[in-house]
């Protein structure tokens, strides 16, 4: 597993800013499955949501380790064996999830926000600024005295990986829309997610 752009970049700012009067809805752009995986349906998945403010990556791994844990599945959230960010090393994911008994790790990560528009208005005067496809805008705009924003869309690559073999069995590029607030997003993701590896035979 390869280093995980930081979810902290998407979800915090969507805790602060959600203006958006529809429910989230999440499409998969692509969809791969290892069709050489023969481990059978998950029996026990370690999520894992790289975030550097805790309050993000507690509420992203809590929610998904529910919605497992609602069909069957038992979930563990890494924040409670992987205390810190920085730890969260792929030699390390793999190291607790064996401990755990996991047969499978789950890692979602931000690949791109679409037409984000930020206005703000330091003296009276607004102006706004689009870009497509890049997470880095919060580092750009994160110092500015924002006064609204909006968010179209939200793409994040969800994998799963094999926890003996290390092998990635299923990936799903997602897009988020109508985004109201965190849980939205991430419940949409949820369901999409578990709707989708189940029709593919990774849980019963």
């Amino acid at each position: 597993m390869r280093a995980i752009p930081n979810l902290y970049k998407f979800l915090a700012f969507l805790l602060v800013f959600s203006f958006l009067p529809a429910c989230a809805v999440t499409k998969f752009h692509s969809v791969s499955v290892d069709d050489t995986y023969t481990g059978g349906p998950i029996k026990k998945v370690l999520i894992v949501g790289v975030a550097n403010e805790r309050r993000s990556r507690l509420l992203f791994e809590r929610m998904f380790a529910e919605e497992f844990g609602k069909r069957g599945v038992e979930a563990v959230a890494s924040h409670k064996v992987i205390i810190l960010p920085k730890d969260l090393t792929k030699e390390r994911i793999v190291r607790e999830a064996e401990k755990l008994g996991a047969d499978a790790v789950l890692v979602t990560f931000v690949v791109g926000v679409k037409d984000q528009y930020l206005t703000y208005d330091p003296a009276n005067v607004q102006r706004a600024t689009r870009t497509k496809l890049s997470w880095n805008w919060v580092n750009t705009y994160a110092s500015e005295p924002v006064t609204y924003t909006k968010m179209e869309s939200v793409r994040l690559s969800t994998n799963i990986f094999e926890r003996k073999t290390e092998k990635l069995v299923w990936n799903g590029i997602s897009e988020t829309v109508d985004m109201e607030s965190v849980e939205e997003v991430i419940d949409s993701l949820c369901k999409a997610v578990l709707k989708d590896i189940r029709k593919n035979g990774l849980m019963e």
